[in-house]
């Protein structure tokens, strides 16, 4: 839930942001558990390459969430940061 921010309406745009990101890390991770097309631990289209791509992400997520603390914008949704450093899974049964 967002709260009031010193940053005002410059905070929306943050928010949404921020937002798409984390909705995003959640279904990759979702995905990348789940392995529905049983995807080879290497090469092209890999957990490897999708699990690499789940940190890109991260990346960008901990980028806007440091952005909206600087400009006091600290009203995005609390598991924010889990999904900014959470280690991108493995499938089940699939480690290397």
């Amino acid at each position: 839930m967002e709260k009031e921010c010193e940053g005002g309406d410059d905070c929306k745009p943050l928010y949404a942001k921020i937002t798409i990101r984390v909705n995003e890390l959640k279904k990759r991770y979702s995905d990348l558990l789940i392995d529905k097309g049983d995807l080879p631990m290497t090469g092209r289209m890999s957990i490897e390459g999708h699990r690499r791509q789940f940190r890109n992400m991260q990346v960008n997520l901990r980028k806007l969430l440091k952005e909206a603390d600087a400009k006091g914008c600290t009203g995005y949704q609390q598991d924010a940061w889990h999904w900014a450093t959470i280690e991108a899974p493995y499938p089940q049964g699939k480690r290397p």
